[in-house]
C-alpha cells in the first residue's frame, strides 16, 4: 500500500500535483519575506517529490 505525502500549503498558493503547476496568488505587496516563504514551499514540495 502506498502512503501519500500531504504537505498543507497557504490559502494564496495552489500545487496540482498530476501537471506539477503551483499557482501563486498574492494579495497586497510582495516583499523579501514574502519571496522567501514561496521559496521555503517549493523547497518543501521538492523534498517530498524527491521522497517518492
Amino acid at each position: 500500500m502506498q502512503q501519500k505525502t500531504v504537505m498543507k500549503l497557504p490559502p494564496d498558493i495552489e500545487f496540482h500535483q498530476d501537471i506539477r503547476l503551483l499557482i501563486y496568488r498574492p494579495k497586497g505587496l510582495i516583499n523579501e519575506a514574502e519571496i522567501n516563504r514561496v521559496i521555503g514551499v517549493i523547497e518543501g514540495l521538492s523534498c517530498i517529490a524527491t521522497a517518492l
